[in-house]
């Protein structure tokens, strides 16, 4: 791994370059929030680039076939007074079906016709790796939401958060 010290809010925001052309394509708005202020973790930039490009992958998926006015991901980056970053990916699609909650990141484990079932487990492998801790849920106005912490390694700045929408 190439652990460094880095903003995870500029590792969101070229994961958003990858995704946001995608998204658009398919009618999809990705909407974010991200903490005014720098968001400092030791951490391996491709690693999470990685983590993230796919939870927001698996949530374009989730998309496919809902109507516009629900074709939205969020993805929210803050920190949390426990000394840690959070990373929120939304989708507004139908969410996960219960029984599968629990499984979403056991090896080989999928929902999808062609999926490998590995997307999730590495996720989660990479979170962990870096000290993290990954949950996935329902949403209670629908669809599903994934969060996952990485420690700070150090906050500076105001406090107040911007909100964007990529989809301009």
């Amino acid at each position: 791994m190439d652990i460094r010290e880095i903003d995870l809010q500029d590792v969101c925001r070229d994961v958003l370059h990858l995704i946001v052309p995608t998204a658009r394509h398919y009618g999809v708005a990705v909407v974010t929030n991200f903490d005014s202020r720098e968001l400092l973790v030791c951490a391996d930039p491709t690693l999470l680039q990685q983590a993230m490009l796919n939870l927001l992958l698996n949530a374009l998926d989730a998309l496919v076939g809902v109507p516009e006015a629900r074709a939205v991901i969020e993805l929210r980056v803050t920190s949390l007074q426990s000394g840690e970053v959070e990373i929120l990916v939304r989708d507004h699609g139908n969410g996960v079906p219960k029984r599968y909650l629990d499984q979403l990141f056991d090896t080989y484990f999928t929902t999808k016709m062609h999926g490998l079932g590995l997307g999730l487990p590495i996720v989660r492998s990479i979170v962990e790796s870096h000290g993290g801790r990954i949950k996935a849920e329902n949403h209670p106005e629908g669809g599903a939401v994934f969060r996952f912490t990485i420690p700070v390694a150090h906050v500076a700045g105001p406090t107040n958060h911007q909100a964007g929408n990529h989809n301009d």
